[in-house]
């Protein structure tokens, strides 16, 4: 009698277990993406489509393996608080995961709106971030990142070299990029660089910008694409001599914008420090070319949709890898397995090797590589593009047609 008992009680337990599990692999994920597809950090005329079809992408991958996810497009104009209309519609529809926004200042602006959420940004950088509830993160570095792959680079290809930082006062990331890249100069090369501040829609004369500016200086302009476009111009005019200039993500792609293409009396040259691209030599890169061309019967031809894909693949794979060590409803385990992603690895899905592409003439080739947690420096011979198999041929290093 006692052994059919026990047989009944393991029969029980073994069909809870079962339904357990059933119900962890087959939940719904609701993703509501968060965005307003017009103002654009990488710039691109089909920002939209480039960024749905990572995530749809995502999406085909993760229901092959059993998960069931759908998700809805939140879209908010550019006014600086639409964001916050569009909240109560996205609060109605329950989510489960919100990605986005991108832009930094829109993100932290969520703090006040969204909790016990994961809310992932696909590369809003400001250094703030860090210090918005654990429910918030990004998936690109934040700027403090960006100013050390800046610093790494100009040490390493102009040792001797002295920088003028003219930042855009009014964008949150520029002023982060600037304001620690100026601190990690001051600490390890013992002079405080000269900065100079303007606002994007008001842009003084070049020689108002440029006081302070010593000759031969490296001219470092972490701000937004066209405003980085008109000034390379008009500070190369004003300078009268062949001028070089660093610049960060915020230039956009090559493709799309103007940074590097205007025309100038004298030539300028560029250097252009992204934490994404399409061309590398990491394994999530490769697998990634490999499931696009699959799916679409083409390569990727925009970084944006690698970008999306690996930021809504990095929450399910969280989810597969943790999730069954959670209890509670999805959205809690969603958020739960997430931060022990964070927890086993800060640099979870994260890319941690910098591109750096040279802007010269009507060219934009891939220069180098700077591993921001080591700081090596990987170079590459200009104009030459296949010094590594894995590198390829794409809309960052193809001539301005």
């Amino acid at each position: 009698m006692l052994n059919v008992k026990n047989i009944i009680v393991n029969y029980i337990l073994f069909s809870m277990i079962l339904v357990v599990n059933v119900s962890y692999a087959s939940s719904k994920i609701r993703v509501a993406v968060l965005d307003n597809f017009h103002y654009q950090k990488y710039v691109t005329t089909q920002y939209k489509s480039y960024y749905i079809k990572g995530i749809e992408l995502a999406i085909r991958q993760a229901n092959e393996n059993d998960n069931r996810i759908v998700y809805r497009v939140f879209q908010y104009n550019q006014s600086p608080l639409s964001i916050l209309d569009t909240l109560k519609e996205l609060d109605e529809w329950n989510p489960d995961v919100v990605l986005g926004p991108r832009d930094s200042n829109k993100f932290l602006l969520l703090e006040k709106y969204i909790s016990d959420t994961l809310t992932l940004s696909p590369f809003a950088t400001s250094t703030r971030i860090s210090t918005l509830p654990s429910n918030f993160h990004s998936l690109t570095l934040l700027d403090n990142y960006s100013a050390k792959a800046m610093y790494e680079f100009i040490n390493s290809a102009f040792p001797k070299k002295g920088i003028f930082v003219i930042t855009e006062a009014n964008c949150k990331s520029c002023m982060d990029v600037s304001n620690e890249l100026i601190k990690i100069w001051t600490t390890k090369k013992g002079i405080s660089p000269n900065q100079s501040l303007y606002v994007q829609d008001n842009i003084p004369d070049s020689k108002v910008l440029l006081k302070g500016y010593k000759k031969g200086d490296l001219i470092v302009l972490p701000n937004m694409a066209h405003s980085s476009a008109v000034l390379m111009a008009t500070i190369t005019n004003q300078l009268a001599s062949t001028t070089t200039f660093i610049g960060g993500d915020g230039w956009g792609s090559w493709s799309d914008t103007e940074a590097g293409k205007l025309k100038s009396n004298n030539r300028y040259v560029a250097y252009h420090l992204v934490p994404w691209g399409l061309q590398g030599c990491s394994q999530s890169l490769i697998k990634y070319r490999h499931i696009y061309e699959e799916n679409y019967n083409e390569p990727p031809v925009d970084k944006l949709s690698y970008i999306s894909f690996m930021s809504l693949n990095s929450i399910i794979n969280a989810y597969d890898k943790y999730g069954s060590m959670f209890t509670g409803s999805t959205k809690e385990r969603l958020l739960s397995s997430y931060q022990q992603a964070i927890k086993q690895d800060p640099f979870f899905f994260k890319p941690t090797d910098y591109l750096v592409y040279k802007i010269d003439g009507n060219t934009n080739i891939l220069n180098a590589t700077v591993n921001v947690v080591t700081g090596k420096i990987t170079n590459y011979t200009d104009g030459d593009t296949n010094t590594t198999s894995c590198i390829e041929e794409t809309d960052e290093n193809q001539t301005d047609k």
